[in-house]
């Protein structure tokens, strides 16, 4: 499949269907501030062209024992299954 991306045409990898083999991928340290429980979450999004073909859902694609994750509007939030609690985020790459 052929797209148009700021007027350069770039040829995407197909998986199945529609959706795009190429994903960005991260990682989020997790802390609890009541308890100190930590962890890592690994994540994954798709890349430019499958975003803008429609796939822009975020997933989570590790959980670290502990940490359960919240979904509100399009972000994805954290908390500790401990003390119900938000998880305090800092990005890793």
């Amino acid at each position: 499949m052929t797209v148009l991306v700021c007027g350069y045409e770039q040829t995407c990898p197909r998986l199945k269907g529609d959706k795009m083999k190429a994903r960005e991928r991260w990682t989020e340290n997790l802390k609890c501030s009541r308890c100190g429980k930590v962890g890592e979450a690994k994540l994954s999004r798709a890349e430019i062209y499958a975003f803008l073909m429609g796939d822009n859902e975020t997933s989570v694609d590790f959980l670290p024992d502990g940490f359960s994750p919240i979904r509100e509007a399009s972000f994805i939030y954290f908390n500790c299954v401990d003390c119900q609690v938000r998880a305090i985020v800092s990005a890793m790459s």
